[in-house]
């Protein structure tokens, strides 16, 4: 048995290391043709780098809104930005609420979120916001419907 090892160890030594430069070639080849064949799914939202200035500012909006339009808040960004998400949440509902964001009195949203619901997202139509623009939410009820305790959450990314 001892002799057959030595008589095979070096021809073994060499078939192995041939091989793993097979799997090698074949990975790198693979990687050229087609470079989304060894990568995961890609997730359904943007992941930005370390670095990339994204900015999250949660606003609660207390007391109940049940005027037919009403500006919640208004403020000024301080910076050129592009507007990534903007989502509404309450915790107390009667009917529908709607929520807008405007910039300058111009929606920056293709609808308000309705907020039949404790949580709406919505659909962004214009992103770009100019430097020290005034940023205002209107919160809409229809007379009897109302909403109380409203968190916005506008998410920017610095331009």
């Amino acid at each position: 048995m001892k002799a057959n090892f030595k008589k095979y160890a070096g021809h073994s030594m060499i078939g192995f290391t041939l091989l793993l430069a097979a799997v090698i070639m074949g990975s790198a080849l693979m990687l050229l043709v087609a470079p989304g064949a060894l990568r995961q799914a890609d997730a359904a939202v943007t992941n930005y780098p370390p670095g990339v200035g994204v900015h999250a500012m949660p606003m609660h909006l207390a007391g109940p809104y049940t005027a037919a339009s009403t500006t919640a808040v208004t403020f000024k960004l301080p910076f050129a930005g592009r507007l990534i998400g903007f989502g509404a949440a309450a915790t107390t509902l009667s009917g529908t609420v709607a929520v807008d964001f405007q910039a300058g009195g111009v929606s920056l949203l293709s609808a308000p979120i309705t907020l039949s619901t404790a949580y709406g997202e919505a659909t962004i139509t214009t992103s770009a916001v100019a430097d020290e623009a005034t940023l205002t939410v209107v919160v809409t009820g229809n007379g009897t419907q109302s909403g109380s305790n409203i968190t916005v959450l506008p998410t920017f990314l610095r331009r």
